[in-house]
């Protein structure tokens, strides 16, 4: 897949880096539909639906694509970027992404992220993957990778952890 040069809603114009029109409208959508409360998969399938290209040919639009967006400082104007956005709105839009994440509270360095050897299904040996969800009962549950098995096991990482050692 092709590799863009610089963020979308940019261009190159007598060697210096410009707005390009029809891009940044799609950028300030982008950016008012998150703020109005849509999710970065509806974003992108109404891209997609409509057919607006990413690069030229490409209307690939995915929920990272979509996040680095609304991620990238660039859109305020630094680095030689003109602005599109300002610092408010960036603001606005940090704020509603961090109230969005439902992993912020996960410590990534905890013993059930640094297991040297996969959890495999115990009906078809296969590599198990961990899932959280914390609208369930058991919010830590393993998903069997086996498309004719997708066995499913609720335990707690310290129950699992317990269990390994």
């Amino acid at each position: 897949m092709k590799i863009r040069n610089i963020p979308y809603g940019y261009q190159y114009k007598n060697g210096s880096i410009a707005i390009q029109e029809k891009e940044t409208e799609t950028v300030k959508r982008i950016f008012t539909e998150y703020l109005n409360g849509l999710s970065l998969l509806k974003i992108a399938e109404h891209l997609n639906n409509e057919q607006i290209e990413y690069m030229l040919g490409v209307c690939g639009w995915n929920k990272s694509r979509i996040k680095r967006i609304i991620e990238d400082e660039r859109y305020l104007g630094t680095s030689s970027y003109p602005p599109i956005i300002d610092e408010d709105m960036h603001k606005t839009l940090m704020l509603i992404k961090s109230e969005k994440n439902t992993q912020k509270h996960i410590d990534r360095k905890s013993d059930i992220f640094n297991l040297g050897v996969p959890i495999l299904c115990p009906k078809c040996c296969s590599k198990m993957c961990r899932r959280h969800d914390s609208n369930r009962k058991c919010q830590d549950w393993w998903l069997c990778q086996n498309d004719n098995c997708k066995n499913i096991i609720s335990i707690s990482d310290n129950d699992l952890i317990y269990g390994i050692t």
